[in-house]
Order: structure tokens, then C-alpha cells, then sequence
């Protein structure tokens, strides 16, 4: 499929595991903010207040929201002034992701394109059902490439960001609607139309192929702008 190969290749899809033994020192602050955003009640001013103690996070946070915020004549200062324009749910999106591509930084940039793809796709798809279930449909899809990020087995980063159920059968099990939804992403990297076609009758039957492929370039292309957005 034109633009996703990117998608293809041993690394990505079955990455070889090593017992997870935790993550390095350097990385520390950023997987704990992670960890912050993917819990159920957030508290975004406990989010807002681990990174601005994080001068590096909180200029990159700073230059996606300038870079996403389509306003040529505004500069956002401050990460409270990013709220009042993008909105809490924007900005949490930006430090998962900018968490996710710091975690990824030794890792091809591709992986992290994997993860943000998977996410939005998921996002778009489910969205079509409810805005929560596409909330979780994205946390899904950045923390199903996690295990090849960091070189962990997914049962254990499962445990350690304390993830519902929902979420956790749809990273471990690939069940529920959530885990369906990662299914028919899956499928649909690796071009097997028919099957993803199978899934997608069980997760929204209103929803053709055409929409599908729709979402798809919709994801790659957000993916792409984010990966620009935040290079060095």
C-alpha cells in the first residue's frame, strides 16, 4: 500500500523481548509523565507542574503547540497559555507523544512514526463510536509499539502503567473493542484487506473501506506533521 511501508519489517512487528527491568536514569522523568497521563482521573495541573520542572519537555511542548496551534500571529509562552488555546486534551496528547518520541530517541524514528500512526488511526476510527472509547483507542496504539521502544515484554509495561482492563485486554489480548480496533490497524499494515474488513464489521459496520483508507492517510500525515513538528 503506497505510504505504508514504513509500517513492514521483524523489527517492528515482533521485536526481540528482554525481561523488563525497568527504564534508564535518563529516561525516568519522561516515563513517569507517561505513566501520569495514562491514568484513568487525570490531574492536569500535576501534569503541568512535572514538566515545567523539565525545561527540555516544556520547550518542546511549547514548539508543537506553536507549531499546531495554526495561528501564524500567536506565540504561546507558557504552557497554561497552550491550555487556553488547544485545551487540556490537546496539550495531555502533546506530552504523551513527546514523552513516547523521547523514550523512542534511540530508536529509528520510524518506530515512533508506528506509534503515532497506530494512535491516531485508532483515535479516528473509534471516534465514529465515542469520544472516550477514542481516547483509549489512542493510548492503545502509542503503547502498542512501547514493548519495541523499550525492549520490554508488554505484560510488564502493562503492569506498571496500571492500565484498566479494557485497555490492558486490547495490549495483551487483542479483545474488546479496543483490542479488535488494534487488530484491524495491525491488519491493515500489512495489507490484509480482507481480514481487517472482518474486524471492522465487528467494531462499526457503518464504516467501508473507503473511510478506512481515509483514516489511514489521515493518520500517516498527522504522524508526519508531528514528527516534523518536534525535530531538532
Amino acid at each position: 500500500m503506497a505510504g505504508c511501508d514504513l509500517f513492514q519489517g521483524y523489527f517492528f512487528s515482533r521485536p526481540e523481548m528482554i525481561t523488563y527491568k525497568g527504564v534508564e536514569p535518563s529516561k525516568l522523568t519522561v516515563f513517569d509523565l507517561l505513566r501520569l497521563t495514562a491514568k484513568q482521573t487525570l490531574c492536569f495541573k500535576e501534569i503541568n507542574q512535572r514538566v515545567a520542572r523539565d525545561v527540555a519537555i516544556t520547550a518542546r511542548v511549547l514548539k508543537l503547540a506553536n507549531a499546531r496551534s495554526g495561528k501564524a500571529n500567536l506565540v504561546i509562552t507558557s504552557i497554561s497559555q497552550a491550555v487556553i488555546y488547544l485545551g487540556e486534551d490537546t496539550i495531555r496528547q502533546f506530552v504523551r507523544v513527546l514523552a513516547i518520541s523521547e523514550l523512542g530517541i534511540e530508536k529509528p524514528t520510524e518506530l515512533t512514526k508506528l506509534a503515532l500512526t497506530r494512535a491516531q488511526f485508532m483515535s479516528l476510527v473509534l471516534d465514529q463510536n465515542n469520544k472516550e472509547l477514542s481516547e483509549q483507542g489512542y493510548l492503545v496504539g502509542l503503547f502498542s509499539v512501547l514493548d519495541s521502544i523499550l525492549d520490554a515484554d508488554l505484560k510488564d509495561i502493562v503492569k506498571e502503567f496500571a492500565l484498566d482492563a479494557a485497555m490492558s485486554d486490547a495490549l495483551l489480548h487483542e479483545s474488546g473493542i479496543l483490542g479488535e480496533c488494534l487488530t484491524l490497524t495491525k491488519e491493515f499494515e500489512v495489507v490484509n484487506i480482507d481480514t481487517a474488513m472482518i474486524q471492522l464489521a465487528k467494531i462499526n459496520p457503518e464504516l467501508g473501506v473507503g473511510d478506512i483508507f481515509n483514516f489511514l492517510l489521515d493518520a500517516i500525515l498527522y504522524s508526519d506533521d508531528i514528527i516534523e513538528a518536534i525535530a531538532e
